[in-house]
């Protein structure tokens, strides 16, 4: 399903806590071609070392 980015991100700012992580790297499919990257990523950002 398709989202207007402006919506996420306003979403995102009503939830305490989120952090958005905004790129163009990766298409729709981002998490099943590079799983490693993406899932690498959101745990480092969970961790705080982002």
């Amino acid at each position: 399903m398709y989202v207007e980015r402006a919506f996420s991100e306003e979403t995102a700012g009503l939830i305490r806590g989120a952090r958005v992580w905004l790129t163009n790297e990766f298409e729709h499919d981002g998490l099943r071609t590079s799983g490693e990257r993406v899932l690498g990523r959101l745990l480092d950002m969970v961790r705080g070392r982002v």
